[in-house]
């Protein structure tokens, strides 16, 4: 969110200044935004599609959805009404972000979802339940191991009707599914942004 000056190296030809130029780094701050947070992606669909609908079916498809929300938690029970804004019903959504892992070990997942879910894990497909259906929570079969910071993509659908969408995990020391929580990018560079030399002649 801001700019960087450094140099600033003047040259002279008898006594003369011909120019002088500075390093500028446009630099972007380490958002809260897209960084710590699972970043949400809504869709609505033709009701044409039916139901299931294909993931192929969102209008405006990945560079146009009709919102692109940020939050800590995937955390909803909509009942009835707007879906985050977007719609009542019609709607597909995808979360990516990560959660923390502080205890290595084996790790189960389980998606309450009204429709349809998918989760996966650092690649690993856990839940694949997108069918129709009232509330319910689908449970990974078997866990996966885990170490250090895990990636999370979440897809869900709702159709008609009430509608929830909630993300949770169980490591190897807990006795109950807890609610993720979105972790730090260990990717996210801390200023990304464009290093460029500027001149000034008089």
């Amino acid at each position: 969110d801001g700019y960087s000056w450094s140099g600033g190296t003047q040259w002279n030809t008898n006594g003369v200044w011909t120019h002088k130029s500075f390093n500028v780094l446009a630099k972007k701050s380490k958002h809260t935004e897209g960084n710590s947070k699972f970043e949400v992606k809504w869709w609505t669909y033709d009701p044409a599609e039916g139901a299931p609908p294909s993931w192929g079916a969102r209008q405006g498809g990945d560079d146009a959805p009709a919102k692109t929300s940020y939050h800590s938690k995937i955390n909803w029970d909509w009942d009835s009404g707007q879906i985050e804004g977007v719609d009542d019903h019609y709607i597909m959504a995808e979360a990516k972000g990560w959660v923390n892992i502080t205890t290595p070990g084996l790790y189960y997942f389980s998606v309450m979802h009204d429709d349809g879910a998918h989760l996966w894990v650092n690649g690993t497909h856990m839940v694949n339940d997108w069918t129709q259906g009232g509330d319910r929570w689908t449970n990974s079969i078997i866990p996966v191991a885990l170490t250090g910071p895990a990636k999370i993509q979440a897809r869900f659908y709702e159709h008609t009707g009430a509608a929830s969408w909630k993300l949770a995990m169980k490591g190897p020391n807990d006795s109950a599914y807890y609610t993720a929580v979105a972790y730090s990018n260990p990717d996210f560079p801390a200023y990304p942004g464009v290093m460029a030399n500027i001149y000034l002649y008089p």
